[in-house]
């Protein structure tokens, strides 16, 4: 299939990607309304990665052959878009090096490009669907789906169902799902925005980022008893509450958890974080050993094989690998943790409620565990399988 490239839209706004960085974790980006950055304006700060200290550390990213098959998730594609009607079409394709890739965002008043859910008939669902069940876990799979959920959720305790739904994801496709050149896609809407890129056998799914506000569906709802993140947040804990004492000061940064301190949310791809915290080196093997299981929470979302390989990359920078921590390590703390390798960054946050904060019966301005934030990348540049793809370029073009 002979896919055209998607023109990119601009918008009229003065806004820089600094300013929008540091407002991504508390709302819309500024201007209001959720209003997008233009093509141009996030040209403006090319795409670098996240770093320690501005400076990427070379060659993290070979391209190999893994001997991994990636037919079912280009097999789905290229039916998820065969199954759109031509309007559908121009809105949601796009070149694979679009700078669409870096214009999502997890607020939910938020002008996002593609073709959503709310807008599929009944098989364009099940076509979409069955994309991400290629190149997603069971695991990775129920998790997406529940965020769903709960979005709606949200919107029943809210009242506010219009704006948030079960069906409020966007779906953009990036380049010709293809067996010797790369492509992929991207979906994106409130608490959901998870990349992925496919470069012969090899598979990319960041920056991936969940999160659900409330965490738990509770009585009365639709899906009550229904939650998402409580194995990620218990394991975190539990690592946490494994470490002594001496470790432990090393790994708090604070031992107050007064804000929302997720650092590497939308429109942070350059952000620089330096390492902070306790070192895997100066762990026990059974320490090190959990704090790989910890890792796996958030790799097995992705498809079994691709997952074991992404781990095996993961352990062999582990001596490198840095757990920070924020808040109290009681069983019912609120918290934020970050595992940092120079091809791993994973954070886990509790934040402060936004739209429940104007429910009855939800707390306001502190931090809760019935919202909740999480974010996977791959330092160094290769978010979006940037890295491969350069090298993908350089080699055969």
């Amino acid at each position: 299939m002979n896919i055209p490239a998607r023109i990119i839209r601009s918008t009229a706004l003065v806004l820089s990607l600094t300013a929008l960085a540091a407002h991504a974790q508390s709302g819309p980006p500024p201007g209001g309304d959720g209003a997008r950055l233009s093509a141009e304006q996030v040209a403006e700060d090319p795409f670098v990665g996240i770093t320690t200290d501005g400076t990427v550390v070379p060659d993290l990213y070979p391209l190999t052959v893994t001997g991994l098959s990636t037919d079912a998730v280009r097999d789905a594609a290229s039916a998820f878009i065969a199954s759109l009607t031509d309007e559908q079409r121009d809105a949601a394709l796009y070149d694979v090096d679009a700078l669409e890739w870096r214009l999502w965002s997890n607020v939910d008043d938020y002008d996002r490009e593609g073709v959503s859910l709310d807008e599929m008939t009944d098989a364009q669902k099940s076509a979409a669907f069955a994309m991400l069940d290629a190149v997603l876990s069971d695991q990775g799979m129920t998790e997406v789906r529940d965020a769903m959920q709960l979005n709606r959720t949200l919107g029943e305790l809210t009242g506010e169902l219009d704006r948030f739904n079960k069906n409020l994801y966007w779906f953009t496709m990036m380049g010709t799902p293809d067996a010797e050149t790369p492509w992929g896609f991207q979906i994106d809407g409130h608490h959901i925005a998870i990349n992925f890129l496919v470069v012969g056998d090899q598979l990319s799914i960041t920056p991936a980022f969940l999160g659900a506000e409330p965490t738990i569906a509770p009585e009365g709802t639709s899906d009550a008893g229904l939650s998402i993140l409580q194995t990620k947040q218990n394991l975190g804990l539990a690592f946490a509450q494994s470490l002594d004492e001496a470790q432990l000061d090393q790994a708090v940064i604070s031992p107050e958890k007064v804000s929302d301190d997720m650092i590497a949310a939308a429109f942070s791809d350059n952000v620089e974080i330096p390492y902070a915290g306790l070192n895997a080196a100066e762990m026990t093997e059974e320490q090190r050993e959990d704090l790989m299981g910890v890792i796996a929470a958030y790799a097995n979302d992705m498809e079994e094989g691709h997952a074991e390989a992404w781990l095996d990359h993961i352990a062999t920078h582990l001596d490198e690998t840095w757990f920070a921590w924020i808040g109290g390590t009681a069983d019912d703390a609120v918290f934020y943790y970050r595992i940092q390798s120079p091809v791993v960054l994973i954070e886990f946050d509790h934040q402060t409620h936004k739209p429940l904060a104007n429910v009855e019966g939800y707390p306001r301005d502190v931090p809760v565990r019935t919202h909740a934030h999480s974010i996977v990348r791959t330092p160094n540049g290769n978010d979006y399988g940037k890295d491969w793809l350069a090298e993908h370029l350089a080699t055969h073009h």
